[in-house]
């Protein structure tokens, strides 16, 4: 999984794991965390999210757990009800950790759309706004962006959008490997690898090379 090739050497063993399994040569990262993430949403005037009853239930056991970590009072960001609100950053990042009432993929998803939601307030906020956020978050995270060259980004962030998001494998399988764990087996890799050029690169010939094809 790539967060144990993230938790054994962050970024670079990450990149380097990227380049090995995909095939694909990623030039710049970064890497946010849960505390980033929530400074991020609180900087940008939070999200707006609709949740169940159930995910009201799973998120207010993340909320107090986060909130322990911050040393702040839960009770001021329970969810009361379900329903649609302007979630803060602590019950967004709450929201998106979700993973027990149903999959880690969906999991993933709830991730990806608090990520575009903040992305979205992000870039209809002023300049003054984009700054803050930058000067507050930029210590917390793990980057090869250097903060010069980040602003000039930052200035034409109107000009950006996520075209689109896809979880990876496409077609997998969950297995425990003995002392490895819990395993997503792609199936198989080599034609998840190709999908995947399709996917971003729209490569509808790319042959997978013979490194993917013997790790498959």
């Amino acid at each position: 999984k790539l967060n144990a090739a993230h938790a054994n050497g962050a970024g670079p063993l990450l990149l380097e794991t990227v380049t090995k399994n995909y095939k694909i040569q990623v030039d710049r990262y970064v890497s946010v965390d849960f505390n980033s993430m929530i400074d991020i949403i609180d900087k940008v005037g939070g999200v707006e999210l609709t949740l169940s009853a159930e995910e009201v239930r799973g998120a207010n056991n993340y909320i107090t757990e986060m909130c322990g970590l911050r040393n702040l009072e839960p009770t001021n960001y329970f969810f009361i009800q379900e329903g649609t609100k302007t979630c803060s950053g602590i019950q967004a990042v709450a929201y998106a950790r979700l993973r027990k009432m149903d999959t880690d993929y969906a999991r993933t998803e709830r991730q990806r759309k608090v990520i575009e939601l903040s992305f979205d307030k992000l870039k209809k906020a002023d300049f003054a706004v984009v700054n803050n956020v930058m000067e507050v978050v930029f210590p917390q995270i793990l980057t090869s962006i250097t903060l010069n060259d980040m602003i000039p980004m930052a200035k034409n962030l109107t000009k950006y959008h996520i075209a689109a998001t896809a979880g990876f494998p496409e077609a997998r399988s969950d297995g425990i490997l003995g002392k490895k764990g819990a395993c997503v087996i792609p199936q198989t890799l080599e034609s998840n690898v190709i999908k995947l050029h399709q996917f971003l690169f729209d490569d509808e010939n790319y042959v997978a090379s013979e490194m993917v094809k013997k790790i498959s």
